[in-house]
């Protein structure tokens, strides 16, 4: 069979015999996966395993700069595919490009030079498919053999399956594995006694499950101690690898625990951790055994340098082996590493809130810088919180990653510690009884409100954080929470001493994060602006004319029912000019993630549309752009949508075009000469874009050295946005929340923000928002209804306010409530039988004394005690004379 072989450098070939030339074939090798492509038989793939056409059309409209794909269902079985290849290398170009692309077929008729793509083959048709006619005309059709051809795995993917782990069974000794004593605190753990650091076994039962030989990682195990080994392994840059092993105990016989636990740790690059797993295991290789060998993993992490270590460690009683090690790449896509350092350093993502909000000091006092390399010190502030109890200490910084790539950031990894001031030297009895420990916690939350995992109490030891995000939410939260110790009216002077001291200690974090969509930040987007041909000087805008209703601000537009897009003199650094070809969507500059829409649901009476910004979504219609030409210097472009729908300034058409006409969606035939503009590569980077970022619906504020606080420019849209005519809305279903939460009113009930905030913006089929709060019984909230007038009965609209404020202080107690009604008469008690009295004796249980016994039990005890008391009255008195008891002196 024929075999292509693609080299990424440039070669030679030598002796090739003339009648041989068409045997080897050398072409570029392309940025894809794969390697190479071999001839696998005639005829068309046949399964059910295929792609969808209009997928593959959104996510691969073009092969290169040069060439759009003009892609079309082909074949009588509507295999997806392009008619327009020029070439079998140019197919195996597209297939090797397209994710889950194995197979490809082509086929070079005059009508259609036609490349198929196929995720599996595991059936070929050779009849109908080999015979239909790709050109449409089954009388004058070119018909012709399909020739498939299948994508061979490349390195890499070969690699994906193999074990990076030299040695991993324990056969070959300690060959390729180092040991490694662990200090006694490590990582925020107290590991205890000393180091004893053990070797290979080689007599273990095979009854466990396993073979006999592992390693086992400490001696004198059972009664207390401490090891490690580790292993430094080849990995690359960006890429998810997968750790796992066999883990077992023993001595339960001789140790009061019947479960231990030990530890994993990778360090990328080395001395670097970016995780550390705890094992558990109850099951024991001595006798009497439990168990059996125990398989932990997958655990995943991403390699941020080309070598990463992987060491096992444990202490305390574990007598841990660990058997089996395998640490594979998988398949997932190469993701972009940005260490915490540099992000802020380059200012290439954008704190939204919280207390860190520059280099220099909050008003809070607290502080972030890059102090060397990767590590980034925080200095919290117990300070800090918005007033009350219990968000005392909490220091707060909301990143926003959507800006930072394409596809958001899939996780988050690295080491935290906590650096008291100043710093001295620790004994050993303050390493050991943990007083080093610290009462700063760190946590995580994705999306904001939602902790990842739980809170790290961390020490000078530190702690390793290995999270996975979700890419989809917008915003995460980094909280350094810093436990108040002294008592403000504390007299210690020590105490406040140590206080003082404390306040001005740090957290040092050295963190990467991990994010999907490549490097491909803001900062990496190739803007273009676009001048009209019909006026050069004048570009698309969609800036705010407040002058005559339209336009856009940084996160809300007017929709002006006729356009919010115009013609303004060109200005290559104005966001609103600026735009960034992401596959169908158009992508402002604009700082609120908006893109280029069409707005079909206009009623305008005209027959062109109106242009605004949304929200990027590529399912919606309207902001599905092909842009056509315009690629190479001199070439006109137009903007062009699925339906024929094109870019132009239909008033052009009569008079000559000027400042403030609108820029409108007609249909082409309506508009054959205003359509066509020059697409202009901009110099103008999204990190300037950046200083008009409104991080949150309100006014923001940051600290400057003298103490005075900088105010962002605040559009009313972004305060109140129901107060317009027509209000602005969320667009959708849903309304949003004053914590940017979104939430469905039919499913989650009208008040479903009232616990969130309150009502911010309504939903587009009940855009206004009446003054009255009526929807809701505890807590109640804002209405949002259908029309204008359906606001009169809930006392008209609701005018323009501000957020609303923090809860107040609770109140003083109120005075003690009146005694209560006397309740009703309790239950009766049970009945037990009595001990019977003696015979002739009256049951006292059984009924009451009558008067006249008790008035006869009165007189018996009262003439008793005058008996006793007459008695006692003569015993003292002989006493006192010498009578009582006395003896007659002898003469």
């Amino acid at each position: 069979a024929k075999s292509h072989v693609v080299c990424d450098q440039g070669v030679m070939v030598f002796g090739l015999d003339p009648g041989l030339k068409d045997t080897v074939q050398l072409v570029t090798a392309p940025a894809g996966r794969k390697a190479a492509y071999t001839k696998f038989g005639s005829g068309v793939c046949d399964g059910n395993e295929k792609f969808n056409k209009f997928a593959l059309e959104e996510e691969y409209p073009t092969l290169s700069e040069e060439k759009n794909l003009d892609w079309k269902l082909i074949t009588t079985r509507e295999a997806p595919g392009i008619c327009n290849a020029e070439s079998v290398d140019e197919c195996f170009h597209l297939c090797s490009v397209v994710s889950e692309c194995k197979f490809f077929a082509t086929h070079f008729a005059v009508n259609c030079q036609a490349c198929l793509l196929f995720k599996s083959c595991p059936s070929r048709g050779m009849s109908s498919l080999v015979e239909d006619n790709v050109g449409g005309d089954s009388q004058t059709g070119d018909l012709q053999m399909y020739d498939i051809f299948q994508l061979e795995e490349s390195e890499s993917e070969v690699n994906a399956e193999k074990n990076l782990v030299k040695n991993p069974s324990f056969n070959e000794g300690k060959s390729g594995w180092t040991e490694l004593c662990p200090p006694m605190m490590y990582n925020g753990k107290n590991l205890t006694f000393g180091c004893q650091n053990e070797g290979v076994s080689t007599s273990l039962s095979k009854e466990l499950g396993g073979d006999t030989t592992a390693y086992h990682i400490k001696g004198n195990c059972w009664q207390g101690s401490r090891g490690g080994v580790y292993q430094d392994i080849k990995t690359e840059f960006g890429y998810t690898y997968t750790v796992t092993f066999k883990v077992i105990d023993g001595w339960f016989d001789k140790k009061k625990s019947k479960e231990e636990k030990s530890w994993v740790e990778v360090q990328s690059p080395v001395n670097h951790p970016l995780m550390d797993e705890e094992i558990r295991t109850g099951a024991s290789l001595k006798k009497p055994t439990s168990g059996q060998w125990e398989t932990k993993g997958p655990f995943k992490f991403v390699a941020a340098s080309e070598t990463t270590r992987l060491f096992f460690y444990s202490g305390g009683t574990a007598c841990t082996n660990i058997d089996e090690v395998v640490v594979r790449k998988t398949k997932d896509a190469k993701l972009a590493v940005f260490s915490f350092a540099t992000l802020i350093q380059e200012k290439n993502f954008i704190v939204t809130k919280g207390s860190f909000v520059s280099s220099d000091n909050s008003s809070a006092g607290s502080s972030i810088k890059v102090l060397k390399e990767n590590t980034v010190v925080m200095k919290p502030s117990e300070a800090s919180g918005d007033g009350s109890e219990e968000t005392a200490g909490e220091n707060d910084m909301d990143i926003n990653t959507r800006d930072l790539t394409t596809g958001g950031c899939s996780r988050i990894s690295g080491f935290v510690r906590y650096v008291p001031t100043p710093l001295y030297q620790y004994d050993e009895g303050e390493v050991n009884n943990g007083s080093l420990m610290s009462t700063v916690s760190f946590e995580v939350q994705e999306p904001v409100g939602q902790r990842l995992g739980k809170a790290m109490e961390i020490g000078v030891t530190g702690g390793v954080l290995n999270a996975a995000l979700d890419p989809s939410p917008e915003s995460m939260r980094i909280r350094v929470k810093m436990e108040e110790l002294v008592d403000p009216e504390e007299e210690d002077e020590e105490a406040k001493m140590n206080a003082a001291l404390r306040s001005a200690s740090v957290v040092e974090l050295q963190m990467n994060f991990f994010c999907q969509g490549g490097g491909n930040t803001r900062k990496a987007w190739r803007l273009n602006t676009y001048e009209y041909t019909g006026n050069e000087g004048l570009c698309i805008s969609l800036a705010a004319r407040d002058s005559i209703g339209m336009g856009c601000h940084e996160v809300t537009c007017r929709q002006n029912p006729t356009s919010d897009a115009s013609l303004q003199p060109c200005n290559e650094e104005d966001w609103a000019q600026n735009f960034y070809v992401d596959g169908k969507l158009l992508r402002s500059a604009s700082p609120a993630d908006r893109c280029l829409a069409v707005d079909y649901k206009s009623k305008s009476s005209s027959n062109c549309k109106p242009m605004t910004l949304k929200l990027c979504d590529s399912s919606d219609p309207g902001q599905r752009w092909s842009v056509q030409g315009g690629r190479r210097p001199q070439e006109v472009a137009q903007l062009r949508m699925e339906d024929g729908y094109v870019a132009s300034v239909p008033k052009a058409a009569s008079e000559f075009a000027s400042f403030d006409m609108k820029v409108q969606a007609c249909k082409e035939q309506d508009v054959p000469n205003v359509k066509s503009w020059n697409q202009i590569p901009s110099p103008m980077m999204a990190d300037l874009v950046r200083s008009h970022e409104l991080g949150s619906n309100f006014t923001q504020t940051a600290s400057m050295g003298s103490g005075e606080l900088l105010v962002a420019k605040v559009w009313a849209e972004a305060i109140c946005p129901w107060y317009f005519n027509p209000p602005i809305h969320t667009d959708s279903r849903y309304i949003k929340c004053y914590n940017d939460e979104l939430c469905d009113p039919s499913d989650d009930k009208e008040d479903c923000c009232a616990s969130k905030g309150g009502t911010f913006m309504c939903s587009s089929s009940a855009p206004y928002m009446c003054k009255a709060k009526k929807n809701g019984e505890n807590p109640s909230d804002y209405f949002c209804v259908q029309e204008n007038e359906d606001c009169e009965i809930y006392g008209g609209r609701r005018p323009c306010e501000g957020p609303p404020g923090l809860a107040g202080s609770s109140g003083e107690a109120g005075d003690v409530g009146e005694a209560g009604e006397e309740g009703p008469q309790g239950v009766s008690g049970l009945v037990t039988d009595a001990v019977l009295p003696p015979s002739g004796a009256k049951h006292m249980l059984s009924q009451p004394a009558s008067n006249a016994e008790v008035l006869g039990a009165l007189v018996v005890n009262l003439g008793m005690a005058f008996l006793v008391f007459r008695n006692l009255k003569a015993k003292i008195k002989d006493r006192l004379e010498g009578k009582a008891g006395s003896v007659a002196p002898r003469s």
